[in-house]
């Protein structure tokens, strides 16, 4: 046993067991340090796909289910595109809500009218300005800044500039409406009009905590660093409608009607453009690659803008049977083109 014991002791003295040798370490180091430069940018942009992926989802649920609210309970639904105002990218949507069509609003009561007072012209806002007192006096819930008005059943539609105060609205007429030859619409003498009815137009309210709508649906947030470019969204082929150059808070608004189809559209300055007769287009990509008016080519390390880059997706909107399509962009840079593919697969039946 002594002589096995003694046997033992010299193998393993002749045979000493190896370690990791430095040379061996550093080759070790340098292969997985290869390997995971290739490996992490790959998984970077598996990463940033599948938010854009997420984000496109997320507008097309949104605007198919403003479009099925408007089918259900037979008045005009649709979705708010909020403008991404930090970091001044007025062209970056990152939150949707929801937003529902009020009915027009002529009174509480059937014999409810309304008096016109004449106020002049007002040189610093360039519009005319007339006052409106109501015989019933009316909740401030009633009317507000953007709506329209009507008077006698007739004639043109008012703005609305704020909200109505001790039962009164002030309303205008821009130099753009006098000019298209609308005139306001009672004499400034006398200095009041006789009491006639009317009829108040109210735009669409959001229905997150809605006080009107009763509803308390929240804005949908989009994940993060994905956002609806605007700068280079809008209608037909090539239309740019949504886009703004000035850092600003005016939202994209877009309605259904009752039919399904689409009911109007509000372009980046806040004015109605009517009801599209041609498909409106969302570009869904990544919230750096967003122009704004002090980075024009974007914040992403490539230089390359949501348009440049294949992974981008057009959300196309049919004007007809409000029925939406998702399609991948497949013409980097060219708009004409890749929203010509967008169509095309709409063509083909989406939804």
């Amino acid at each position: 046993m002594r002589h096995s014991a003694d046997n033992l002791t010299h193998r393993e003295i002749r045979c000493p067991r190896r370690g990791v040798t430095l040379v061996e370490m550093v080759v070790v180091v340098f292969i997985f340090t290869i390997l995971a430069a290739i490996a992490v940018p790959q998984v970077r942009l598996a990463i940033e796909d599948r938010r854009v992926r997420e984000a496109t989802r997320a507008l097309t649920v949104a605007l198919g289910s403003a479009r099925n609210q408007a089918m259900a309970t037979g008045r005009p639904a649709g979705v708010i595109l909020r403008r991404f105002t930090e970091g001044q990218s007025p062209n970056a949507c990152t939150e949707i809500e929801q937003t529902e069509g009020l009915a027009p609003y002529a009174g509480d009561t059937i014999a409810s009218r309304a008096r016109i007072s004449y106020t002049g012209y007002d040189g610093t806002a360039r519009r005319h300005q007339f006052t409106v007192a109501f015989t019933d006096p009316i909740q401030a819930s009633a009317a507000s800044h953007g709506d329209r008005i009507q008077f006698n059943n007739q004639g043109p539609w008012y703005h609305v500039y704020g909200t109505p105060t001790t039962g009164q609205l002030t309303c205008s007429l821009t130099n753009t409406d006098v000019a298209a030859g609308l005139m306001w619409p009672w004499p400034d003498a006398p200095d009041q009009s006789v009491p006639v009815p009317y009829l108040i137009k109210r735009r669409p309210r959001s229905t997150a905590n809605d006080p009107i709508l009763g509803s308390a649906n929240p804005p949908i947030q989009l994940p993060d660093r994905a956002a609806v470019d605007l700068s280079s969204s809008g209608v037909g082929p090539t239309g740019v409608e949504f886009h703004s150059s000035t850092a600003g808070n005016v939202p994209v608004v877009i309605m259904f009607s009752p039919d399904g189809s689409l009911e109007y559209i509000t372009t980046g300055s806040g004015g109605a453009s009517g009801r599209p007769t041609q498909p409106v287009y969302f570009l869904v990509g990544e919230l750096e690659r967003v122009p704004s008016p002090d980075n024009p080519a974007g914040l992403a390390d490539d230089g390359k803008l949501n348009i440049q880059r294949f992974g981008s997706f057009w959300v196309s909107v049919h004007p007809r049977t409000g029925l939406t399509t998702t399609v991948e962009l497949a013409a980097e840079g060219d708009v004409q083109q890749s929203r010509q593919f967008a169509f095309e697969g709409q063509s083909m039946g989406g939804g």
